[in-house]
């Protein structure tokens, strides 16, 4: 059996409130080399109905579903990633959604083209009704080792990994329950691995004032920075110059025109009406 070129991974508890927009957004995919993976974490609610309808729509697409005692999203992610057998990975939240039905495509366009071991997008955030997408300048290579030192650089929901990056470091660290995605990042950079940074776009990150990150923010301050200072010796802001001299050949920024792979009048951020 063909294995897919993309892996979509999604863990689940209780989501029956957003993830109808997840799913909706799935199945417009005008790209459908891929597969999905819900790890779920015994959810009460109508979440696992919700998704079985959605398998039964989408015969032509992988769908499983994995369930679990819930030990976090790092444990997910994880096993997510044991299951997997697609050659890029990239990690959606329940309350996320692509952005519009080119997503999946614009990705294999540029991951095609660049042999990577991680891609980042710009991220769309979402507040409510209120729509921001930070755009990527020509110091985004500065500007993402810097926040690497400190904070999260690009959502994961705007990331795609190669499968065998995991295979190489390692999984996420399942001791850390909101900053597992950096402290990956931070072993990925010093390990040399290539990093792509590109100007498009893949998916909404909402964020929700009951979130994980939200609720339990105050954790990484306090408890998780000091643990990668410690772990890899990187001290925010001050590491800066260090890591930039040292690991910014390994970064790259691809330009992506979407006029050059669709149709004028169907670019997809329009297809959202979002409005930037």
């Amino acid at each position: 059996m063909k294995k897919p070129y993309l892996t979509i991974i999604v863990p689940t508890l209780n989501n029956e409130k957003y993830i109808g927009e997840l799913l909706a957004s799935i199945e417009k995919q005008t790209y459908t080399d891929f597969e999905v993976i819900f790890v779920d974490g015994e959810s009460k609610d109508r979440t696992l109905e919700m998704i079985s309808e959605f398998r039964s729509r989408l015969v032509n697409i992988d769908v499983k579903v994995v369930s679990q005692k819930p030990r976090g999203v790092s444990s997910a992610f994880n096993e997510g990633i044991r299951q997997s057998n697609g050659e890029y990975l990239i990690f959606m939240g329940t309350d996320d959604y692509f952005t519009d039905r080119y997503s999946l495509e614009k990705a294999f366009q540029i991951l095609s083209s660049n042999k990577v071991d991680i891609m980042h997008g710009e991220t769309v955030k979402q507040y409510k009704t209120v729509f921001t997408r930070p755009r990527f300048t020509k110091h985004a290579i500065a500007s993402y080792i810097l926040a690497l030192t400190y904070r999260m650089p690009i959502s994961h929901q705007n990331t795609f990994f190669s499968r065998d990056i995991f295979d190489k470091i390692g999984m996420y660290d399942e001791n850390l329950k909101i900053s597992m995605d950096l402290d990956f990042l931070i072993t990925a950079l010093k390990g040399r691995y290539k990093i792509l940074l590109t100007n498009a776009n893949f998916s909404v990150f909402r964020h929700r004032h009951d979130a994980v990150s939200k609720r339990e923010g105050w954790r990484y301050p306090l408890l998780d920075i000091p643990r990668l200072t410690y772990k890899y010796g990187v001290v925010p802001f001050l590491s800066f110059p260090i890591l930039y001299f040292k690991y910014a050949e390994n970064l790259s920024f691809f330009s992506f025109d979407e006029a050059e792979y669709f149709e004028e009048g169907s670019h997809s951020l329009d297809n959202f009406n979002l409005p930037f």
